[in-house]
Order: C-alpha cells, then structure tokens, then sequence
C-alpha cells in the first residue's frame, strides 16, 4: 500500500515515500510573461516553414510537368547520378551569388559607394569557388574512392566490384558508389563555398575594390577640378568683352 505524506511547508503537498512522483507534478503548465524574443523566434520558424513548404510544393508541381520529366530524362542519358548532384550543386552556388549580387545591386539601405564593393566580393567569391571547386573534386577522385568509397564497402561487407581489373560494380554496390561519389561533389563545392572561398578570394576582392573606388574617386576629383578650371576660365573672359562691347565705335 502506498503512503501519502503531507507537508504543509511545501507547494506541493504530495509526497511519496517510494520516490515516485505524480505524473501530473511533471506536466504543469507554466504560464509567463510575453517574451519579445521567442515571438521572434517562432516568426522566424514560421517563416521558414512556409518558405520551405512553398519551395516543396512548387518543386513537385514543376517536376510532374512532361517537359520538366523530358529535360530530367535527357540529363540521365548524358550525365552520371554523381554528376548531375555535382553539375547542380556547383550551378546553384552560381545561382544564389547572383541573386545576391541582384539583391545589393537594388538594395535602398546600401550606400552606392558600398554597392560595386560588395558586389565584387560576391562575384569573385562564386567564381572562385566555382573553378577550385572542379579542380578539387577532379584531383581527389582516386584518393577519395580509395580511402573512402572502398573502406566503406568494406566495413560494411559489401562486395564493390565483381571483377577488380574490369572495375564492374556488383549490384549490391551500385546505389552505394553512386551516393557516396555524389556525397563528394556536395562535400566539396560546399567546403569550396562557404569556407575556401571567402577566406581566399575576400582579401583579393576586397583590394580591387578599394583600387576601384580610390581610381573613381580621383576621377571624380578630375573632373570637378577641371570643371571649376573652365568656369574661371570662362568668368574671365566675360569682363574683357563686355569692356570691349562698350568702347565706342571709332569711324
């Protein structure tokens, strides 16, 4: 029989000797003030959410379109699965940085000094990324199906080819290569993006555009100076020809 001790010291008098507590005890509700900043957290996960949701419904309405599948259709005839996830994963960081660059480009809340900076940084940033990015993953192919790929099938006891010297995959290592050659190209172009890229290519962009914005400036002070040059130039000789205009003409 279980037994009930009370204390009338506690908040919650019910207490049990077998150190079982109410299941009830675990559950209460707490009710606090308005906290600013989880609104705005789940504003941002609402959001979110329907962007994500949105992306989703659009990607399945566009890939059951018949020219959708033609074009899906004509990629796989020419391109392998680990290439297409490469191709595509190398184009989108291509994408995206030109949003970007379209985004600041129109941006009222960026001074128009700023803008051709910023959008230099961008634009070097994607194209570097987007040339070491193939370079890394051509270089890295033997080591990675070597150190990677085989240790893999190995681990998990899967036979990876049916004949080493002809390099056939056997059917139970076919979707496992192919996932991780694919995983690879991911790996790299995202290493290359967010990491490689800005370290490497942020200082160039960053000189270029200091050298741009000294050489508009100096032309700008060019071009004031030689304006004010000709104003003086022209201030001068008003005088001369209105005393000019009004000496008398001798017969």
């Amino acid at each position: 029989m279980m037994n009930i001790k009370v204390n009338p010291y506690s908040n919650n008098p019910y207490k049990y000797s077998n150190g079982n507590a109410p299941q009830n005890e675990n559950n209460r509700q707490a009710f606090k003030g308005f906290s600013e900043e989880l609104a705005r957290r789940n504003l941002l996960k609402t959001g979110y959410g329907f962007l994500t949701d949105g992306l989703a419904y659009t990607l399945g309405f566009l890939t059951g379109q018949k020219p959708v599948q033609k074009v899906v259709k004509l990629i796989d005839k020419k391109f392998k699965p680990e290439d297409v996830t490469k191709h595509a994963t190398a184009f989108l960081g291509l994408l995206l940085s030109g949003f970007y660059i379209h985004q600041t480009a129109k941006s009222k809340k960026i001074e128009e000094k700023q803008k051709f900076p910023l959008m230099l940084n961008q634009g070097i940033v994607a194209l570097f990324s987007f040339a070491t990015g193939y370079l890394l993953d051509n270089l890295m192919i033997e080591a990675y199906d070597k150190h990677v790929i085989d240790r893999f099938m190995k681990a998990n006891g899967i036979q990876r080819f049916v004949d080493p010297k002809t390099k056939v995959l056997t059917d139970a290592a076919k979707h496992w290569d192919s996932g991780l050659k694919a995983a690879r190209g991911i790996m790299v172009f995202s290493f290359m993006y967010r990491f490689v890229g800005p370290v490497i290519a942020t200082p160039i962009a960053n000189k270029l555009s200091t050298w741009w914005v000294n050489r508009k400036e100096q032309q700008a002070a060019l071009a004031a100076q030689t304006q004010a040059s000709s104003v003086n130039n022209t201030s001068q000789k008003a005088p001369a020809q209105t005393k000019a205009a009004s000496q008398p003409i001798r017969k």
